[in-house]
């Protein structure tokens, strides 16, 4: 999938794990909404694996989905309009708080 998405230039589709495990199977439900993710940098991990980062782009809703022989799966998305900022307010405070020790 990241080498398909990098030779095409494009991102990959992220949307929460409703049913299911989070890892082997394809998951049984997701949520109906997602986010665009675009590669921005990868490396090769010592234990093989491949580290990538990525920058969260554009929502969509899931219109349908497609199982494929690897287990991933295949969205048909329609993208969703850009919601308007709006500042935080004093309830994000705990969030806020987060966002600062990650960064």
């Amino acid at each position: 999938m990241v080498a398909r998405c990098m030779k095409q230039g494009t991102g990959f589709g992220v949307v929460c794990i409703l049913d299911g495990r989070e890892v082997g199977n394809a998951p049984q439900g997701i949520a109906g909404i997602g986010c665009e993710a675009l590669i921005r940098d990868f490396q090769q991990q010592d234990n093989g694996l491949l580290g990538i980062r990525v920058e969260g782009g554009r929502r969509f809703e899931v219109l349908g989905t497609e199982l494929q022989r690897d287990q991933l799966l295949l969205a048909q998305i329609e993208w969703l309009d850009d919601a308007p900022e709006q500042p935080l307010q004093e309830e994000d405070q705990d969030l806020l708080a987060l966002l600062k020790a990650l960064a």
